[in-house]
């Protein structure tokens, strides 16, 4: 019988380790990823993301722009929020759109603060809506499109085509 070397064995013990560890640190970087993603929108990977008392002076330095309000944490708009992150960097619209969450705000106050000081003739303002499309031109809100997670893609598409014409 032949005699195998200790030294094999050692090896065979390290690889063993070293695969373990490897293990159990991708599971917990796995975790992480899914547990960050969780808490935030993916959005904020592409575009810039906003506080409600910046809106007013972004609106001076940048009158033109799409503000998208959403959720970070409701799990019902994840998927559409993947898409639409494709869609904003396959139109590089990045510089265009900024991102608001709203999990720590009281929405009706923030829809009451945004038709009293940005808007004159747009009364559609939605407290009920998941994700909402707030289109500014020349510092006020000429659109608002409420629940824009059952747009289709094709949809925001075109509206994102004609954001980069005007």
């Amino acid at each position: 019988m032949r005699k195998i070397p200790k030294k094999n064995y050692f090896i065979l013990v390290l690889i063993l380790a070293v695969s373990v560890s490897l293990t159990f640190y991708a599971r917990e970087w796995y975790n992480t990823t899914k547990e960050y993603y969780a808490r935030n929108s993916v959005i904020k990977e592409s575009v810039r993301e906003i506080n409600e008392s910046e809106i007013y002076s972004y609106t001076l330095e940048s009158p033109a722009f799409i503000l998208y309000a959403s959720s970070g944490t409701d799990i019902d708009i994840k998927s559409f929020e993947s898409n639409l992150r494709k869609l904003i960097v396959s139109h590089e619209m990045g510089d265009d759109i900024v991102y608001l969450n709203l999990d720590n705000i009281d929405i009706s106050a923030f829809n009451d603060n945004l038709r009293t000081n940005f808007s004159n003739n747009v009364n559609n303002f939605s407290n009920d809506s998941l994700s909402t499309f707030y289109i500014f031109k020349d510092g006020k809100i000429i659109l608002v499109y409420n629940n824009v997670n059952e747009y289709s893609m094709k949809f925001l598409s075109n509206l994102f085509k004609e954001w980069e014409n005007d």
